[in-house]
């Protein structure tokens, strides 16, 4: 099972609705598990998309070619334009502290002082680590849309690496 380039997840009011199944290859979008507000209004945005398929990491999941991008459109609500500066969109932090040859950045330490987002394999809370080899992170405001694009393959070879199971959006400057 291939992301094909460009896919699009149209996240719409699903963000909100409790156990909602979008139409694809999204199974549900839910806020995140270690948060309590993470889908309220007014709050920082934080919330996990899942796609079909088992979480189950002796299962393939999705697959993703090196140069490839996922794209995930917000609605109108959610303006990508205008992240607060207090909480930039960056890459996902390296460990704490950094691993050389790994740099650090304005996340570290205090790593709910960015936006970021991770890809998820088929264990819990388990990003391809560290991401930012992995997967970068870009907005296209014009879309309004959140875009991973793939800096090498993300294959599936389970159960070692299941593949993409999830999508971790942790949108600290996004309420």
């Amino acid at each position: 099972m291939n992301i094909r380039n460009s896919l699009t997840l149209t996240l719409g009011l699903l963000i909100f609705a409790s156990g909602a199944h979008a139409a694809g290859i999204v199974a549900s979008i839910e806020k995140a598990p270690v948060i309590a507000d993470g889908d309220v209004a007014g709050m920082p945005t934080d919330f996990v998309i899942t796609f079909d398929g088992s979480l189950d990491p002796n299962v393939a999941g999705r697959t993703l070619a090196a140069g490839d991008i996922i794209k995930v459109i917000f609605p109108p609500e959610f303006d990508l334009g205008s992240v607060n500066p207090a909480y930039p969109l960056l890459d996902a932090p390296t460990p704490l502290p950094p691993v050389a040859p790994l740099q650090d950045n304005d996340c570290v330490p205090a790593y709910l002082t960015c936006s970021t987002a991770v890809i998820l394999r088929g264990w819990p809370q388990d990003p391809y680590f560290p991401p930012a080899l992995f997967h970068t992170l870009s907005i296209d405001a014009a879309e309004n849309a959140l875009i991973f694009t793939a800096v090498q393959d993300l294959g599936a070879a389970p159960p070692a690496n299941p593949g993409i199971k999830q999508l971790h959006l942790i949108l600290n400057g996004i309420t």
